[in-house]
């Protein structure tokens, strides 16, 4: 089963992203930065991670370049929820930077689909 790491500040959100995904992922919720640099340091890899961005927050930056630039973490593909103005769209893209890109408000099934589709393109779904 893969996994996928959610990274959500807003608790009610990462439940909502959870109960989407749970019957077919394994998933695990973390709702600050820190949290998750622990989770990820204990050598706890995910197939997929799904974070809450926010431009203007300088942990979720840190965090973001950190999954970026770390050897251990660079080929786990990255899904950006948030209301920043690229994402707005909801529809969901991938911009140069690599990154798949969700607009919020979102519709919980569009993620289970596009979840679906980014790991059947990266090897993790049959």
């Amino acid at each position: 089963m893969s996994t996928i790491l959610v990274v959500e500040q807003n608790p009610s959100l990462g439940a909502i992203i959870m109960e989407a995904l749970r019957g077919k992922y394994q998933v695990s919720v973390k709702t600050d930065p820190a949290t998750t640099f622990t989770y990820l340091f204990q050598g706890n890899l995910p197939d997929l991670i799904i974070l809450d961005y926010n431009r203007d927050q300088i942990e979720i930056q840190e965090l973001l370049f950190e999954l970026q630039q770390n050897r251990f973490f660079k080929h786990i593909p990255l899904v950006l929820l948030g209301n920043d103005p690229l994402l707005s769209n909801g529809r969901g893209g991938s911009p140069s930077s690599g990154h798949h890109l969700i607009g919020k408000p979102f519709n919980p099934e569009k993620i289970l689909a596009y979840t679906d589709k980014i790991l059947r393109r990266t090897e993790h779904l049959p």
